[in-house]
């Protein structure tokens, strides 16, 4: 057998050397009995001593020759390959028997924590797939915004699946979104989405996501002029045609689209302007005072939603937030 070596206490803290000698038998007492997996298994050969590699710093408990197993954390192993001796050093707690079993893992995290406080959640489209709304509002969403149309005639696979899903689930606000194209009909266009969409109830609110000069159909570029008219032209429609004020109907941008592309017009500055930037402060586009909803990054995580995830934070508490789109 190896020599138990002997034990210190310093502190409040009892620590357990154990030295290894020469096993005339070449058998090796495995001290850990595996339980720093894959880096220190004991390993001997014939006439030599037991040699331990460097061992995990979250073993859950140590076993010696003869010892009880002891809860504690293995906090370092020095060995040494030429004279076969090995020092192993523990920081254990009382010996009451084998460590209990590890905690459960903690739930997933809906993603970045927004600073503050402040309301979040996805906006998601066809892209993303089914969603499962239940769980977006278990993991503390404020809200979600979904993809209904774009351009002339298209209208997102999912739409009326995900529109239905907020609303089962109880999500407390509720966007919908049309892509827009400048190059085609602002009118036609807005047609087309409040058909999709229908008429929003309290706690829901139409969104205009501008971030494209172009037509879907023929892709030719407009004039900074026409793209600051053409989105006035298509959140007037919306609210004509729904009987809806300014405060219902969103528009998104960036910095990086409206200043270049629409000549960071203030055409929209009443309506509640959801900004998107993924840095550590929000881009302001010129046109607006502040900004109401903040998309922060395309990388989010959040349970109910596969893989990544545009995620967004509201500029304020809950209550603003659906007084705001009641």
């Amino acid at each position: 057998m190896p020599d138990m070596g002997s034990f210190r206490v310093v502190g409040a803290v009892l620590f357990v050397v154990i030295s290894t000698a020469v096993v005339a038998d070449a058998k090796c007492v495995q001290f850990w009995a595996g339980l720093c997996p894959g880096n220190a298994d004991c390993m001997c050969t014939t006439g030599a001593a037991c040699v331990a590699t460097e061992a995990n710093t979250s073993s859950p408990e140590w076993i010696a020759a003869g010892a009880k197993g002891c809860a504690g954390s293995c906090r370092k192993v020095e060995h040494d390959k030429c004279t076969g001796s090995t020092t192993c050093l523990f920081d254990v707690g009382p010996c009451s028997g084998p460590a209990p079993p590890p905690p459960p893992p903690p739930p997933p995290h809906p993603g970045p924590p927004p600073p503050g406080g402040e309301p979040f959640g996805p906006d998601v489209s066809s892209y993303q797939g089914d969603v499962n709304w239940k769980d977006v509002k278990a993991a503390r969403a404020g809200f979600g915004i979904v993809k209904a149309t774009e351009g002339l005639s298209v209208k997102d696979a999912y739409f009326s699946k995900n529109w239905a899903g907020m609303r089962e689930a109880g999500i407390a606000a509720r966007g919908a979104y049309h892509f827009g194209h400048p190059g085609e009909s602002a009118t036609a266009q807005a047609d087309t989405f409040t058909r999709t969409v229908g008429k929003v109830s309290s706690g829901e609110f139409y969104v205009l996501d501008i971030e494209t000069a172009t037509s879907k159909a023929r892709g030719n570029l407009t004039a900074l002029a026409d793209v600051a008219s053409w989105s006035a032209d298509f959140v007037k429609a919306v609210m004509s045609s729904q009987g809806v004020p300014p405060r219902k109907v969103w528009v998104y941008t960036g910095a990086w689209f409206w200043d270049p592309n629409a000549g960071g017009s203030s055409a929209l500055s009443a309506h509640p302007l959801w900004v998107s930037g993924y840095s550590a402060e929000p881009p302001m586009p010129k046109g607006w005072d502040s900004w109401t909803m903040w998309q922060y990054t395309d990388k989010g995580s959040i349970s109910g939603v596969s893989g990544a995830s545009d995620m967004s934070k509201f500029h304020g508490s809950q209550t603003s937030l659906q007084l705001l789109v009641a």
